[in-house]
C-alpha cells in the first residue's frame, strides 16, 4: 500500500479539516469524499472506514507529538515572556 499515495493525503487533510470544523460523529464518508475530490472506491481503496481513518490520524499526531518530545525544535531567539507557556508563540 503506498502511504504517501496523493489521494491518500488528500483524504487524510480533508478529514482532518472537517473532524476539526464539525466532529467526528457529525462528519460522513461522503463528505470527506467529496472534500477530498476522491470517489467513494478511492476512499475504500485506503481506510476501511471513518473510524478507521480517525485511528490513522490519531496515530499520525501521536508521532508527531512523540517526534516533538524526543527534539523540540530548537528556538533562534528568546521568548519575550522568558516562558515557552505565555502564548506568544515562542
Amino acid at each position: 500500500m503506498l502511504f504517501h499515495a496523493p489521494n491518500r493525503i488528500a483524504i487524510l487533510r480533508a478529514a482532518m479539516k472537517l473532524f476539526a470544523s464539525g466532529g467526528h460523529e457529525t462528519t460522513t464518508v461522503a463528505n470527506i469524499v467529496r472534500e477530498a475530490g476522491v470517489t467513494l472506491d478511492t476512499f475504500y481503496r485506503y481506510f476501511v472506514g471513518k473510524d478507521e481513518l480517525a485511528r490513522v490520524l490519531y496515530g499520525d499526531l501521536l508521532r508527531e507529538r512523540d517526534a516533538y518530545i524526543a527534539e523540540p525544535p530548537r528556538r533562534t531567539r528568546r521568548c519575550r515572556n522568558n516562558s515557552c507557556f505565555s502564548g506568544c508563540g515562542w
